[in-house]
């Protein structure tokens, strides 16, 4: 669980980075990364 939570917080903090970089909306590179993971998982 906890690990669960940690990671999510990584890819907050990856999306934001992501967002900053391309100058995107952070919420919309959020829910890309979602999809991808879970379509992954």
């Amino acid at each position: 669980m906890s690990f669960k939570t940690n990671s999510l917080k990584k890819q907050r903090e990856v999306a934001l980075q992501l967002s900053r970089k391309y100058k995107r909306n952070y919420t919309l590179v959020l829910d890309k990364m979602r999809v991808s993971s879970n379509y992954l998982t």
